[in-house]
């Protein structure tokens, strides 16, 4: 009888009782917040979609990301917030990211003639739903425009 009650439970967030849904996160925009020769600073906008009746917790999310560079992507940066709690319906949440641009140093020149940078952003996150840890993958690729302050 003791099992019961965690037999549910566990049915009903990986599945097979459809009670608890997995929210759906998207990668909604990556936006420049500023740029200097030292570092680039991004807004990374991830759009949730919680079909819950109740709010959720996302227990950590992580990410990574990546600039092309030609055919291959290129590490940049890489980040991770804990406890971030997802209300029921449409939200949104920033993630603000930071590069130094001493990992662009070889291209950073190319990048900025060119006024434009394209980004690759990886991630995952995982939630924290009754002692389950269900992991939502999200990547969004985007070409992001540069502008230099003075230009």
């Amino acid at each position: 009888m003791f099992w019961l009650p965690l037999t549910f439970a566990g049915n009903a967030v990986t599945g097979c009782g459809l009670l608890v849904k997995d929210p759906e996160i998207t990668v909604k925009d990556i936006t420049p917040a500023s740029l200097s020769l030292s570092e680039l600073s991004l807004d990374v906008i991830l759009a949730i979609s919680n079909p819950n009746l109740m709010g959720v917790k996302i227990g950590t999310l992580t990410f990574s990301v990546f600039y092309q560079d030609g055919e291959n992507w290129t590490f940049l940066t890489s980040g991770r917030q804990k406890d971030i709690a997802i209300k029921t319906g449409s939200s949104e949440i920033t993630l603000p990211v930071t590069v130094n641009n001493m990992k662009l140093m070889s291209a950073l020149v190319f990048i900025i003639a060119k006024g434009k940078i394209t980004l690759r952003i990886k991630g995952v996150a995982e939630l924290s739903i009754l002692g389950f840890s269900p992991k939502i993958p999200f990547m969004h690729v985007t070409t992001v425009p540069l502008v230099l302050p003075g230009t």
